[in-house]
């Protein structure tokens, strides 16, 4: 019998499981801890899920919680924010934009304020929760905050070692919203 189940799956790309698959496949995990006497269960979340988001990754992963809580599993679930490592997706794609695109559309004004999470701060956490044994939610957020023009503001200071700024058009919540879910339904993220 094992302690724990620590379930980081995350559908993030080309390549991994669409959404309805992957949370099939994480009810179907929790069920099988479950049968096999499990005493802990770990789940790797998102801030802010909903059922309703017409976003997939915050409705899948709603779903998943919801299936956890009613399993009577004893559980963690961690909903970490933006996470930071030598391979993340983010900061990767958001370079990358910086570097070949002269225009990058920020959404809203960019002056919301974001917590970036080194990922090995969010493996602790995660460990720790492991060892736990009561039920709990963890929203896992960094400590410094910063506004996502200044996240972009960093991210070009550390390419060209300049205070170059690059043109961030402001593009209206509702815009950004509606080409996000455009993009996820063009590509299956």
């Amino acid at each position: 019998m094992s302690h724990s189940v620590q379930h980081l799956l995350a559908t993030v790309g080309p390549g991994t499981p669409e959404f309805t698959h992957a949370v099939r496949n994480s009810q179907l995990l929790i069920d099988a801890a479950q049968q096999a006497g499990v005493k802990r269960f770990v789940h790797l979340s998102v801030l802010n899920p909903q059922g309703s988001s017409e976003l997939p990754h915050f409705r899948s992963k709603s779903l998943v919680e919801q299936h956890l809580r009613e399993s009577g599993l004893s559980h963690a679930i961690i909903r970490p924010g933006l996470i930071l490592g030598p391979a993340d997706l983010f900061l990767n794609n958001l370079a990358w934009m910086i570097r070949r695109c002269p225009l990058m559309a920020v959404p809203g004004d960019g002056e919301y304020r974001i917590q970036p999470l080194d990922a090995r701060d969010l493996a602790a956490c995660a460990v720790q929760a492991g060892a736990e044994t009561h039920d709990s939610v963890t929203d896992a957020v960094g400590p410094e905050t910063h506004t996502f023009n200044d996240l972009i503001d960093l991210v070009v200071s550390h390419l060209w070692n300049s205070n170059f700024r690059q043109a961030t058009p402001r593009t209206p919540e509702p815009y950004f919203t509606a080409f996000a879910i455009l993009i996820t339904r063009l590509t299956d993220y």
